[in-house]
């Protein structure tokens, strides 16, 4: 059994928000509240002369907000960021936040929280942390994440980008480059100007004439796309057929 007390903060500007935070911490015999603040000042004085294992921070606090004084830190502590505002979710994933809380929170939505942040650090060797599994974004008024695994490719319109799943597509308004440089080299590469594919998601190649050649995913849709001429060398590089 696993007797170690894990030291928590908390950065809250709300009294009421602030007192139930502690209040959630009490029902957690493993944490520890060693620290508090109420603007983002104080709380990047008091985390520039200690340290503790999780950090709870307010979105929206004087001074700085919480994702400013977590910008600042040297290294990055675990953190939930919790907020009353979801449009900062994108954000707090991009900053590989372990969990995003949105008030109002109950107890077990924060022991979920809590539940991924000590496994964290209990599997500090290989942490799991949300960005590395995940690409997240704005869906009209929501915020979406999308295992990466989900994604079977994504391909370019005028100045949007089409996110395919084997559910549904998402379209985003950003350039085709502005995504790929979200996903992972190792699994997603660009096969044309408009197009990239999930490298799990390849069934076949096909080479057609000369230069040509289309590529075969295993969807339901069974795509099929055109490999870019630009691109046929560096695929090439890459896997072999």
């Amino acid at each position: 059994m696993d007797d170690r007390l894990y030291t928590v903060f908390i950065a809250e500007d709300m009294v009421p928000a602030r007192e139930l935070l502690v209040s959630y911490i009490l029902e957690r015999p493993e944490l520890k509240l060693e620290g508090m603040a109420r603007d983002g000042r104080e709380a990047l004085e008091k985390l520039s002369a200690h340290t503790y294992d999780l950090l709870f921070l307010d979105v929206e606090m004087p001074f700085f907000n919480g994702i400013e004084v977590y910008e600042k830190l040297e290294p990055s502590p675990l953190v939930i960021f919790t907020t009353s505002f979801n449009e900062f979710a994108v954000r707090a994933f991009d900053l590989c936040a372990v969990d995003y809380l949105l008030k109002p929170f109950t107890q077990a939505r924060f022991d979920t929280a809590v539940d991924k942040a000590i496994a964290q650090i209990l599997n500090a060797d290989t942490p799991t942390r949300l960005k590395d599994k995940v690409f997240t974004f704005k869906d009209k008024n929501k915020y979406r994440v999308l295992p990466f695994e989900d994604i079977v490719y994504v391909s370019s319109h005028k100045r949007k980008t089409i996110i395919h799943t084997e559910e549904k597509c998402f379209e985003l308004n950003c350039f085709l480059s502005d995504v790929m440089e979200k996903l992972p080299g190792n699994i997603f590469i660009r096969v044309h100007k408009q197009h990239a594919i999930n490298m799990n998601k390849i069934r076949e190649f096909e080479h057609i004439l000369g230069s040509q050649y289309r590529i075969y995913l295993n969807d339901e849709d069974e795509t099929i796309l055109p490999i870019g001429q630009s691109f046929v060398s560096d695929i090439k590089k890459i896997i072999s057929f």
